[in-house]
């Protein structure tokens, strides 16, 4: 039921205070997101030149094959949060922390166990409250940007463009959904040139996933240094898993050293 991620969960407020722009940033942890729209893509890239990116030897690439690891690619449009609404684009390696893995089969365990790790390597939004949050608290690579999501036909598409260049286009269908279940997530950043780590729990309410892709569609932009650094790492032209979800909760907890893990 909608609710369940957040009962018998205490909130602490924090403060950001802005000295440049003198104004006060007012947090919530841990965060919570109550209701959402996502829609995830899971392509394949080059392990040897993701691991080019990865800040921390302890980060190792998640792969599907022996040369091929795993890029997520999903888009949130965030209704009801504690830092009120706003858009949001995350585009994350999959990992594996502290342990090397073995082609697919780590990918089994991680989904075994609901539980993934991932190294978000950029995070384009559309507020400054999210920005300044994400940025200050978690380290998260985030940027402002413009993000529209359109109905197209029986598909949904999601538009990410900054300064009116195109960063990229993630469009997929809108499919039959059926009550979902709980994700957890590690992710890890770096901040003060310390490598952190911020679970974050998803409750999908309506969830559908498929492995028929055809109708899912990545189109990157060419004078963007984000689209331009995805194509870099040899991304596939097409998804091997899409994931839909037009109702999901999402519980965002405080950041802590991932050595604390």
């Amino acid at each position: 039921m909608k609710g369940d991620l957040f009962k018998d969960i205490t909130q602490w407020e924090y403060t950001i205070k802005d000295s440049v722009k003198k104004k006060n940033w007012f947090f919530k942890l841990p965060s919570f997101y109550r209701e959402s729209y996502s829609m995830n893509a899971i392509f394949t890239a080059s392990t040897k030149l993701v691991r080019e990116y990865l800040p921390d030897p302890r980060m190792y690439p998640l792969e599907m094959i022996p040369g091929r690891c795993m890029v997520s690619i999903t888009a949130f449009e965030n209704f009801d949060t504690d830092i009120d609404s706003y858009n949001e684009v995350s585009i994350a390696f999959m990992i594996s922390f502290d342990k090397k893995p073995l082609p697919f089969l780590s990918l089994l365990a991680q989904k075994r166990k609901k539980f993934y790790d991932l190294y978000v390597r950029h995070m384009p939004v559309t507020s400054e409250i999210a920005l300044i949050g994400g940025v200050e608290l978690n380290g998260f690579p985030k940027i402002i940007t413009n993000i529209e999501f359109i109905n197209e036909g029986e598909d949904r598409r999601c538009t990410v463009t900054e300064n009116e260049k195109h960063i990229l286009t993630l469009q997929g269908p809108v499919l039959p959904t059926r009550q979902g279940d709980y994700i957890n997530f590690k992710s890890c950043s770096i901040r003060n040139n310390t490598t952190i780590a911020v679970n974050f729990r998803m409750l999908f309410h309506e969830f559908a996933e498929s492995r028929k892709t055809s109708g899912v569609t990545l189109t990157l932009g060419d004078d963007h240094y984000i689209s331009q650094e995805l194509k870099s790492i040899d991304l596939s032209e097409k998804a091997f898993l899409y994931q839909f979800s037009p109702s999901c909760e999402l519980l965002l907890s405080a950041p802590r050293n991932v050595s604390e893990y």
